[in-house]
């Protein structure tokens, strides 16, 4: 269930989340599952993982990430050091990207 989710992760409306979380629920019921999760809960965790693999500079997709930026000219505290990009549209902020930059800020 978890593959790919950082990048429609974004994109869930409150109703899908619902019906996603009592689908999870119902798992847990019938003994699919050891314990009831939720599906943001589920989600953060995995988009966690995968922005911390992507900060490993051998992996494949640390290029996609932005620039580092010189700590002594950033006074906000945050979780990393990359730039934070100029979101114009609506879809661009919504990418998985934007989500784990902005997620801590």
């Amino acid at each position: 269930m978890t593959c790919a989710d950082e990048s429609w992760r974004s994109f869930l409306s409150k109703e899908l989340s619902g019906r996603i979380d009592a689908f999870l629920k119902r798992c847990y019921r019938y003994g699919y599952a050891s314990e009831i999760e939720h599906v943001n809960v589920l989600f953060d965790k995995a988009c966690v993982d995968l922005f911390h693999k992507m900060r490993c500079s051998e992996r494949c997709l640390h290029d996609i990430l932005p620039p580092v930026i010189n700590q002594c000219y950033d006074m906000r505290h945050r979780p990393h050091s990359y730039v934070l990009p100029q979101c114009n549209s609506n879809l661009y902020k919504k990418s998985f990207l934007n989500y784990c930059l902005f997620k801590d800020v």
